[in-house]
């Protein structure tokens, strides 16, 4: 079992969570978290506002729950 926090593991996978996480803080009206996260994970270039981060989910969901339409 390997550990997710190793340093370097999984690094490009994090930073485009982040991402994700601030675009749809944008996209929800948080923009005062979404600056500040994006301050403290200094993203470049800005995230634009999105929902993808909830359609990806959402789609999870419905696949862990074997329920995709």
């Amino acid at each position: 079992m390997t550990k997710t926090n190793e340093p370097g593991k999984g690094y490009k996978e994090r930073e485009h969570l982040y991402r994700l996480i601030i675009s749809q803080l944008f996209y929800d009206g948080h923009q005062t978290l979404a600056v500040s996260l994006s301050n403290l994970t200094k993203t470049q270039p800005p995230c634009p506002p999105s929902d993808r981060l909830f359609k990806l989910v959402s789609l999870g969901i419905r696949t862990e729950l074997g329920k995709l339409v």
